[in-house]
């Protein structure tokens, strides 16, 4: 008798455990949307920098907004996907293959991700925050930081990751 109501006990028990991790885990995870500036901000905090003001966090927002926005021409992301699969030794790309498209797609990627890291570091120089965080990681992991607010930082693949040059579903 006793060891069937210790039995009961613990089925009991373990259905309330199993039913409340599906909404333990959605609780943590939140709307399943992470924000872009929460690298930004656990950076600021460990470098001891302020933190971002409300007009700052709408300024970089409006910039990572206005850089979701560029699209790809037409084809471009997937020649350049096709270009890669299709390669055996990847010393140049297969015959057929729009490379000056390709060429003029990464390149204008590179300055739109540029244009975007120095329009956040000016935000960022200008609330006090970009000292601590160059003091902090140096110059490479500061404008790594700065990029992964679009998607990517070093080493992103894609033209640079982000939404604006084929990064996938949800810029990744």
């Amino acid at each position: 008798m006793k060891r069937s109501a210790f039995n009961l006990v613990i089925k009991v028990a373990l259905t309330f455990i199993l039913a409340a991790l599906p909404v333990l885990a959605q609780q943590r995870q939140g709307t399943g949307q992470r924000s872009p500036l929460a690298g930004l901000e656990r950076a600021l905090k460990d470098a001891n920098a302020a933190s971002l003001s409300e007009a700052e966090t709408n300024g970089i927002n409006s910039l990572i907004s206005a850089f979701k926005q560029v699209s790809p021409p037409a084809g471009v992301v997937q020649a350049f996907e096709s270009a890669i699969l299709a390669c055996t030794t990847c010393t140049s790309f297969p015959d057929g293959t729009d490379e000056q498209a390709i060429t003029q797609a990464m390149q204008t990627n590179f300055m739109n991700r540029a244009t975007f890291a120095a329009q956040v570091a000016d935000i960022l120089n200008t609330g006090g925050q970009m000292a601590p965080l160059m003091t902090k990681y140096g110059t490479s992991r500061t404008v790594q930081l700065l990029e992964s607010l679009v998607g990517g930082g070093f080493g992103a693949g894609r033209f640079g990751a982000g939404r604006g040059l084929g990064a996938g579903p949800q810029g990744r």
